[in-house]
């Protein structure tokens, strides 16, 4: 028998609950009941997972998909692709056969709570040693699923404990000066102690496997391609190649003539020289920078509209010290009601006293950083998802519509005669080449035709990136993926898609309801965003047109 829309809505429901106990680490900060809880990282949760996707996806073959309203059509289909994916990273390319991710989800939980600004930090250090206490099983279980350990992310999960422990240790520095939160430590003590034990057994196993002979591998160009047809971000693994390639060179001559627009004859690395050189004079100088770079960015937006603002209160903060090691230097962090989607967001900023560091907090960068993370980029898309109050989109894992959309609306103020100069122009050329060639090494390092190094070497080149910038993004792309492609790849969708729209009429698109559109249907794999655009557009043109005839009746033309 046919199910209904309801019962769909269930489906959704069901599954949504059931991954959160698998996975409690998704459930941190999204106001539902599974946090403070460890994942279960033994074999045995594999298979349940395995499990209930297969069952999800029989019981979604019985909805009947006429009787839904046309959301929820897309939001089946968007459905069925999210637990695809999650089947191929469970069964078609187990990372967790190969990286040993307990200390990776260990390391996040605990820093999560701790950045937390509305806790205390008595609070904070009573939920850390909570997770503390159950530390030791929770290693122990995830050493069982290593069959198939590859070295780079062994070495990933050595820095990654490494990190962990400095984070603890530095805890326990602060708490030293803290007397509520020393009372509660010492009443806790032995599971802190036992916490920190296993945490070093776990890191004596890592290294014992970077001591054997560890198996390389690479996905291969067959599964690559499976994997960009489940995410629907290309037709072929081969035309996305070639796609790539053709964008590297046409965007490398677009930076010369862009550099050459700033000042005449000058190279990228001419005019990046020229930008490092507005070095901010301190820490304390560089948050104010954020801070008045967010303030003008949302006037602007306010005057402009360039679409509607939803006006979420941002904080500029510091990145506290026990975070400093692995985070990037710029990290969002939104609180979250279950009920009201995102209340507030705080930015850590990460800034030392080191010259180099501090370069990368100059005023162009800060404000570009500031219109692609958060007004109007991601934040505003991920406000909106949030909002949605849609259990499946709040699932999706879509970067290259978040990502996309960062790009794109940085280009979108430039449109609205924001920082429309030589310039900044340049910078945001800067952006888009760096998101190509990263791109490119998604696929080549994973099909095997760049190694790691040559890899590295090529971002380093070619793409104006420091060593370590260079390093941890060849590790993402080898750990997630496809998830290089994801910024290039949104960006160029959004702006074909939006001259496919101008096509579809003589009339010139309203822009503003372009924008609104896309965040109303954040976030939906790029093709279902194009078919809910189109409909909507539609419907749209047919409402102005009978307003037009509405008018002229009254006039009596």
């Amino acid at each position: 028998m046919a199910l209904s829309s309801a019962s769909f809505d269930a489906i959704v429901r069901d599954t949504f609950y059931q991954l959160l106990q698998i996975h409690p680490e998704y459930a941190i900060g999204l106001g539902y009941p599974y946090e403070g809880m460890l994942p279960d990282l033994s074999l045995d949760s594999i298979s349940r997972e395995k499990g209930l996707i297969m069952l999800t996806l029989e019981k979604l073959r019985d909805v009947d998909i006429d009787s839904l309203p046309f959301q929820k059509k897309l939001d089946i289909m968007a459905f069925r692709d999210y637990l695809r994916l999650r089947w191929f990273f469970l069964d078609r390319w187990p990372i967790w056969r190969m990286y040993p991710e307990a200390p990776e989800i260990l390391y996040n939980i605990m820093l999560y709570t701790y950045l937390d600004p509305d806790l205390d930090f008595p609070t904070k250090v009573r939920k850390i040693i909570s997770y503390l206490k159950e530390t030791p099983t929770f290693l122990e279980r995830s050493k069982a699923r290593i069959k198939q350990p590859v070295r780079i992310f062994v070495d990933v999960s050595l820095l990654m404990i490494t990190s962990l422990k400095h984070f603890l240790y530095i805890l326990l520095d602060e708490i030293s000066r803290d007397r509520q939160a020393s009372r509660i430590y010492t009443s806790n003590k032995r599971d802190f102690d036992n916490g920190l034990e296993a945490v070093d057994k776990y890191m004596e196993w890592i290294q014992s496997l970077r001591e054997r002979e560890i198996y390389e591998n690479i996905m291969g160009r067959e599964l690559y391609d499976e994997l960009i047809k489940i995410r629907r971000l290309y037709n072929s693994l081969d035309e996305v190649y070639r796609m790539l390639k053709r964008g590297i060179e046409e965007w490398r001559k677009k930076l010369d003539v862009l550099a050459q627009e700033v000042k005449a004859d000058a190279t990228p690395h001419d005019i990046l020289k020229i930008i490092y050189e507005k070095t901010p004079s301190s820490q304390l100088s560089a948050v104010s920078l954020y801070e008045r770079s967010l303030v003008d960015v949302r006037r602007v937006i306010m005057e402009k509209k360039p679409l509607n603002l939803e006006d979420i209160p941002v904080e500029i903060s510091l990145l506290p010290a026990p975070a400093t090691l692995r985070l990037p230097i710029f990290h969002y962090y939104p609180k979250i009601s279950r009920d009201k989607g995102v209340e507030k967001a705080v930015i850590y900023v990460k800034i030392s006293e080191e010259t180099e560091e501090l370069q990368l907090h100059n005023p162009y960068f800060v404000l570009h950083r500031i219109m692609r993370e958060i007004f109007p980029g991601k934040h505003l898309m991920f406000v909106s998802a949030m909002a949605s109050g849609n259990r499946v989109r709040q699932m999706l894992d879509l970067p290259e519509l978040m990502e996309g959309w960062a790009l794109y609306a940085d280009h979108v103020m430039a449109e609205y005669g924001y920082t429309n100069n030589p310039m900044h122009n340049f910078i945001r050329g800067v952006e888009v080449y760096r998101s190509i060639l990263l791109a490119y090494v998604d696929v080549a390092v994973n099909i095997g035709d760049l190694s790691y190094t040559q890899a590295t070497k090529l971002l380093m080149e070619r793409g104006f990136m420091s060593k370590n910038e260079a390093t941890s993004s060849v590790i993402q792309v080898l750990l997630s993926p496809t998830s290089g492609l994801s910024a290039y790849i949104g960006f160029r969708f959004l702006n074909d898609l939006r001259k496919r729209m101008e096509g579809l009429t003589s009339r010139e698109l309203d822009l503003r309801w372009f924008h609104n559109t896309i965040l109303k249907n954040a976030v939906l794999p790029l093709p279902y965003l194009e078919i809910a655009l189109v409909r909507e557009y539609s419907e749209y043109l047919i409402e102005k047109i009978m307003e037009k005839i509405s008018r002229e009746r009254e006039l009596g033309i």
